[in-house]
């Protein structure tokens, strides 16, 4: 296998039929954190309770907690001699599912709807956007972040630091930006 790809892994959730290319380096390392809950870079949780305000969770939902653990004991524990190209997910409630797209794409705040007759949309909620562009000689390369109303400086920091460092772990000399705006929209998918 080429190098370049011997870290990626495919991870299917039956239940949405979506499928994630993700660094399994990089999703084992996130798991440990969200089961540790001691990492210095944690997942913001978000529950979305219907007609209240967002609150902050301190931990996952148990739900989620058990979704994780059980990626956490199916990647391989020395990646460097995996052959593990695909890994499929038990199915997922719909609750369920949306915090664990944002563990797989390791995005700093995952939102938890309340219950699985919550609807997968936000209508009119203020948003924090961050849009991350890693900035080369030749050509700016852009990529959104929706996130909710959490500390926009301490988000932003967080996103230069991490994928700021990945950017200069492949030997480029291109930097990574993060620009924060806030918007409105009459529906935006979670």
């Amino acid at each position: 296998m080429d190098s370049t790809f011997q870290q990626m892994l495919h991870v299917y959730e039956p239940s949405s039929e979506q499928s994630f290319l993700v660094n399994a380096s990089l999703l084992s390392s996130r798991v440990r954190s969200v089961l540790n809950a001691s990492d210095d870079d944690p997942l913001s949780l978000v529950l979305l309770p219907t007609g209240e305000s967002p609150m902050l969770l301190l931990e996952p939902p148990n739900s989620v907690t058990m979704l994780v653990q059980f990626i956490s004991e199916s990647i391989s524990p020395d990646l460097s001699d995996s052959l593990q190209l695909s890994l499929s997910l038990p199915p997922v409630a719909m609750q369920d599912a949306i915090p664990l797209a944002a563990i797989l794409l390791d995005y700093p705040v995952a939102y938890v709807p309340s219950s699985i007759t919550q609807t997968s949309f936000l209508s009119g909620v203020s948003l924090n956007v961050y849009e991350g562009i890693v900035v080369t000689a030749a050509r700016r390369i852009p990529s959104s972040i929706l996130i909710g109303s959490l500390d926009p400086d301490a988000i932003t920091e967080k996103l230069k630091r991490k994928f700021g460092e990945r950017v200069l772990s492949v030997g480029s000399n291109a930097k990574f930006e993060v620009l924060h705006t806030v918007t409105v929209l009459d529906r935006v998918s979670m």
